[in-house]
C-alpha cells in the first residue's frame, strides 16, 4: 500500500510571495549601492550687487557642462542664495539678473558642498544725463507749497526720449515723457515740502531697457512767518501779564478805601 502526504495549495502560494519579496529587497538594495556610488555635490552661492554688496533677488543661475547647452537653470531667493544638486565635474556657471549684467566662471565641483558666490555690475545705459534738484522758493513763503524743481541735461549729441519718474521721501509723486535734444535740457516741476527739513528725493529716468537713477536732498529752510508767530505769543503773554498787574492794583486800591 501506498502513503502519500497531501501537499497545501496556500503553503505553495506563501512560499512564492516570500521569494518575490526577497527577491525585490535585493534589486533595492542594488540600486541603492548604485545610487550610492555616484559622485555628487551641491553647488550653493550668494548672489550681490558689486556697488553696494547689498543682495540681488531672482537672479537667473545657469549651468552647463563642456559648453553644451543649459543643463539646469534656477533663481535666487528673497535673499539672492541659489542651491543646485549636480554630479561632480567641471561646470560653467552663468549668472545674470535685470537692469545687471552677465557673470560667467568655470568652476570645479567635487563631493559635497561648494561655496560660488557671484557679484554683478549694473548694466551701463546708452545715454548720458544730468540730474540737479533745488527748490523754486527757499525760504518759502508762508502758509504755500515749496516748488521742487528736477533739471534735467542731456550730455549727448542724439536726441533722447526718457520716462522719467520722481519719488520725494520714498512716495511717488510724478512721471513725464521727455524728448530731450543734444545737451539740450528739460524739466520737472513738482509742488510739495509743505513742511522744513531735509527731504529724500529719487529720480529714475529710463530709455526703452536702459535707465539712470539719481538720489538726492534736499533742505527747506523754515518760512519767516514761523518766528514771527512766536514773537507773538511772547507779546500776549506781555499784555496778559500787564492786564492782570493793573487788576491788582486796582483791587488793592478799593480795599484800602474802604
Amino acid at each position: 500500500m501506498i502513503v502519500g502526504t497531501a501537499r497545501d495549495p496556500g503553503q505553495g502560494r506563501t512560499m512564492r510571495g516570500i521569494s518575490q519579496v526577497v527577491l525585490l529587497m535585493l534589486l533595492a538594495t542594488m540600486m541603492l549601492m548604485c545610487i550610492g556610488n555616484v559622485d555628487a555635490g551641491v553647488l550653493r552661492g550668494v548672489v550681490t550687487n558689486t556697488d553696494n554688496g547689498l543682495h540681488v533677488p531672482g537672479a537667473v543661475v545657469s549651468v552647463n557642462a563642456s559648453g553644451n547647452a543649459s543643463l539646469m537653470t534656477v533663481n535666487a531667493d528673497a535673499n539672492g542664495s541659489y542651491s543646485i544638486d549636480l554630479e561632480t565635474g567641471n561646470y560653467t556657471v552663468s549668472v545674470s539678473a535685470v537692469e545687471y549684467g552677465t557673470n560667467s566662471s568655470t568652476v570645479a565641483l567635487g563631493n559635497g558642498t561648494m561655496w560660488h558666490n557671484v557679484s554683478l555690475d549694473r548694466a551701463t545705459p546708452g545715454f548720458d544725463l544730468a540730474i540737479t534738484a533745488a527748490c523754486g522758493t527757499d525760504p518759502p513763503v508762508e502758509g504755500e507749497e515749496v516748488n521742487l524743481i528736477i533739471t534735467i541735461t542731456n550730455l549727448m549729441d542724439r536726441n533722447v526720449t526718457l520716462f522719467v519718474e520722481l519719488e520725494v521721501d520714498g512716495w511717488p509723486m510724478e512721471s513725464a515723457n521727455m524728448n530731450i535734444a543734444p545737451n539740450g535740457t528739460d524739466y520737472m516741476l513738482h509742488d510739495c515740502f509743505p513742511d522744513a527739513g531735509e527731504h529724500h528725493i529719487t529720480v529714475k529716468a529710463s530709455e526703452g531697457d536702459d535707465w539712470m537713477w539719481f538720489v538726492m536732498d534736499v533742505t527747506v529752510g523754515e518760512a519767516p512767518g514761523d518766528a514771527d508767530e512766536d514773537d507773538g505769543d511772547g507779546n500776549e503773554l506781555v499784555v496778559v501779564g500787564i492786564a492782570l498787574a493793573v487788576l491788582l492794583i486796582g483791587a488793592i486800591f478799593v480795599v484800602r478805601r474802604g
